[in-house]
């Protein structure tokens, strides 16, 4: 028979765990984390978070006639539930009680250091913040890639739905502005342009 929880005391330092849902960094192994597997499921437990909520509503587990009591870890971000905090549990599992426990298969991770940066020398005609910022571009890694078990970000998919993310915050950026220009125009003193023309 298989064991109920397993222990790693060592998971890899340096790891940056994200939900997967909406990629909000919530935690890192920099220090006392621990990787386990209870029953299927397999986590890692860290001391302390960010961007993340505790629910209040009890939950119970039973395995292999021991119970587990826990309380769901939500993404701020989005309010995936993406871990769990432990506050009851079998010896073996003590010091899993009262720390955050991220469940694997619902959180991404990356080995801090894994992507590189790459500046290159870039058009000569270009000068100034334009010049650096069009010669700066991201790639992830072979590490990277295979650590998060999948190719480079080159999802059509995925770039498609940045996109319209992208398009969609311009908007009510657009939106906002408007609506900023028109609330400064009652002011009094504030210039207004003449009919389709400038200032």
């Amino acid at each position: 028979m298989e064991p109920t929880i397993s222990f790693s005391l060592a998971p890899p330092l340096n790891l940056v765990i994200q939900c997967s849902s909406c990629k909000t960094i919530v935690g890192d192994t920099a220090a006392n984390s621990y990787a386990a597997t209870i029953g299927a499921t397999k986590i890692i437990a860290v001391p302390a978070a960010s961007d993340v909520t505790v629910d209040r509503i009890p939950q119970k587990d039973t395995l292999d006639s021991q119970t587990y009591t826990y309380f769901h870890v939500c993404c701020s971000g989005c309010g995936s539930v993406i871990g769990r905090m432990y506050t009851e549990a079998p010896p073996e599992a003590l010091p899993l009680l009262n720390i955050f426990s991220f469940i694997i298969s619902k959180c991404s991770s990356y080995r801090l250091g894994s992507a590189a940066i790459k500046v290159s020398r870039g058009d000569k005609s270009e000068v100034g913040a334009v010049g650096v910022a069009n010669a700066i571009r991201t790639e992830p890694t072979a590490a990277t890639a295979a650590a998060n078990g999948a190719a480079p970000a080159n999802n059509v998919g995925d770039l498609l739905a940045r996109i319209e993310t992208l398009e969609t915050e311009m908007l009510k950026m657009q939106g906002m502005i408007l609506l900023h220009d028109g609330q400064l125009q009652t002011l009094p003193g504030y210039p207004v342009a003449a009919e389709g023309g400038m200032l």
